[in-house]
């Protein structure tokens, strides 16, 4: 931990913040803002309208075309909400609150897709599939608010002339640890139970997706 923070052995993103002269109150908050992206990302391999592991509950939800539209429709169609939320949190500049309010509640919620095949009744059979997408409307909405926080937010922190190097090493350290989570989760899927696969997986990918949302809490 004390090297990721860069006070040993210097690293390039240390090198780069020496370059910027960055006091170590404004290093600390930009490498939590990478760790909590490092998070982000590997939430995403697990949780989002095309994942493997959203396709395969859909799929054992016996999701048709209209099911998969709306699967993949609603996060795209979520990301207008940007719009109106920017102008939010332009107004009240309470980033840090709906980050750790909103953000935090829209991670929890994937923690209970693994759950619909067991909680829900199979009777009505639209149920389990209609109350995933239910969820899944809802978290992509919270998920449009946190979208617009952490970038401005970023920008506050970092100079103009750090942005670049700052995004390619985070762009470079993100592709690895995502390979190797992906493969992971792609095992976990092959191997686990059918009973209890999704609830662990999803569980896992909810539990990252708060990480990432407690980091900008410090």
């Amino acid at each position: 931990m004390r090297k990721f923070f860069g006070r040993k052995n210097p690293s390039s993103l240390t090198l780069l913040y020496d370059e910027f002269n960055l006091p170590q109150a404004i290093r600390r908050s930009l490498s939590l803002i990478l760790l909590a992206n490092l998070f982000g990302n590997l939430h995403g391999i697990i949780c989002g309208g095309g994942t493997t592991a959203m396709v395969g509950l859909a799929n054992e939800l016996k999701a048709g075309d209209l099911g998969f539209g709306f699967i993949n429709g609603i996060p795209q169609a979520a990301a207008l909400l940007q719009i109106p939320f920017s102008i939010l949190v332009n107004r009240t500049h309470r980033r840090k609150r709906y980050m750790l309010t909103i953000g935090i509640f829209s991670r929890a919620l994937w923690i209970l897709f693994g759950l619909i095949p067991l909680v829900v009744p199979a009777d009505p059979a639209w149920l389990p599939l209609w109350t995933m997408i239910f969820l899944l409307g809802i978290s992509s909405c919270c998920g449009a608010m946190i979208n617009v926080c952490w970038l401005p937010w970023f920008s506050d922190l970092a100079p103009l002339g750090l942005r670049g190097r700052w995004f390619s090493f985070r762009d470079m350290l993100v592709a690895g640890v995502n390979l190797g989570f992906g493969l992971l989760v792609a095992w976990l899927l092959d191997t686990l139970p059918v009973t209890n696969r999704y609830i662990v997986v999803f569980a896992l990918g909810g539990f990252l997706g708060i990480l990432d949302m407690v980091c900008f809490g410090f």
